[in-house]
């Protein structure tokens, strides 16, 4: 056989190799016919479904992040802040650092009332309300506890 048969699409024989010409064409031919079945087949294929499923799965921490990112922003930029200091001189503990927008301690003691029913009875989101209408921010609000036995010293600033 000669190039002749090639052309036409016939069998070439290269060695013991026997290809066919056809094999060849897939560029220019379309794998997947194109539809309106066939698209809605693919989107909702199990393969898509997992891929969305995983994407979505991974996207959402961060998502929520950003999401908590622009909560604390938006009640810090005018409000007071609440800071927590913790300070152990035992070896092996850890010291606390803590600094929380008031506004969203008002909101999160709130939403966590519910939940806790110790907090129904001692009036803490009272308290916190409390400060939050009375604290300015040129006159903090200042708690600072030691316990010399236990060797910690707790310091709370509102304001």
């Amino acid at each position: 056989m000669g190039p002749a048969a090639h052309a036409a699409g016939g069998p070439v024989e290269l060695g013991k190799l026997t290809h066919n010409a056809h094999t060849f064409n897939h560029l220019n031919e379309d794998p997947l016919p194109v539809g309106q079945n066939t698209v809605v087949t693919t989107l909702f294929s199990r393969r898509m479904i997992v891929a969305l499923l995983m994407g979505f799965s991974c996207g959402l921490p961060l998502l929520l992040i950003g999401i908590l990112a622009v909560i604390v922003a938006w009640f810090a930029r005018q409000g007071s802040w609440v800071h927590i200091r913790v300070k152990n001189d035992r070896p092996g503990e850890h010291n606390v650092n803590i600094s929380v927008p008031l506004d969203l301690g008002v909101v999160a003691v709130r939403v966590a009332e519910p939940f806790v029913p110790q907090m129904r009875n001692t009036g803490v989101d009272d308290v916190i309300v409390s400060m939050k209408d009375n604290v300015k921010k040129d006159q903090p609000l200042i708690i600072d506890v030691h316990d010399d036995e236990d060797g910690e010293h707790v310091q709370v600033i509102v304001g």
